[in-house]
């Protein structure tokens, strides 16, 4: 997964060395170490449906953040979708983002 923290960026996944890839979302609002929000239909591509993720951070005691995610939707939610919400983002989360701090890769220059 990559980031481009900044109004317009966009939120890849790219599955490959050869750099096959889908954009989830294009962030439309950046407050560093307080909160990113983007706009797209992440992993429901292909329906008629608008996303709008918000990702807040908050600082706890001296070394820790609360990262909190809230989403809105609207449009082709049809039965099921919650679910493969629900599946996605412990996608993002938990497969990856998770495994990616625990790496101390975000520490990296």
């Amino acid at each position: 997964f990559y980031i481009e923290p900044k109004p317009g960026g966009g939120f890849w996944e790219i599955f490959d060395d050869e750099r096959n890839s889908v954009l989830h979302a294009t962030v439309i609002y950046a407050e560093r170490g307080k909160l990113l929000r983007f706009d797209g239909p992440l992993g429901l591509s292909g329906l008629a449906i608008k996303v709008v993720t918000t990702y807040g951070f908050e600082p706890v005691g001296i070394d820790s953040t609360l990262f909190k995610v809230s989403l809105r939707a609207a449009g082709e939610v049809q039965e099921g979708i919650p679910a493969i919400v629900e599946s996605v983002w412990d996608h993002f989360i938990f497969e990856q983002f998770k495994s990616y701090i625990e790496s101390g890769k975000h520490l990296q220059k």
